[in-house]
């Protein structure tokens, strides 16, 4: 819990700091948080493969809990071809290129997180 509320102040702090106008414009105009989002999904996809546990994890979980990250996932890339058409300025491929790596970093954290639990719901 402590983890996750820390990534989520420093999620606000960024939007704080980008709204003061107080970024630094090389962060601001170059494709630094897409590096910074690459070598997180690198180091996410290390910590995995290291943890010899995870795969039998994933099996004890009840499959039906997929439905959530599925349903996230399918459900975002709906209102990304909702914006594109509604927003003719928007391209398609555009929505979803920024929302492809958050969707699939959003699905790792979540099996993340329920492999972790240790509650008799998960290991059914």
């Amino acid at each position: 819990m402590k983890g996750s509320l820390t990534i989520i102040l420093f999620f606000i702090l960024g939007i704080a700091v980008a709204l003061a106008g107080i970024a630094p414009r090389w962060v601001v105009e170059s494709d630094v948080s897409y590096y910074a989002l690459c070598l997180l999904m690198f180091c996410v996809g290390i910590t995995i493969g290291c943890d010899s546990q995870v795969l039998g994890k994933f099996r004890q979980l009840d499959p039906k809990i997929m439905l959530l990250p599925l349903l996230t996932v399918l459900g975002t890339l709906a209102g990304c071809a909702a914006v594109a058409w509604l927003l003719p300025e928007r391209h398609l491929a555009g929505c979803l290129w920024y929302i492809a790596a958050s969707q699939l970093f959003h699905f790792v954290l979540f099996y993340c997180y329920f492999c972790g639990q240790e509650s008799s719901a998960f290991n059914s």
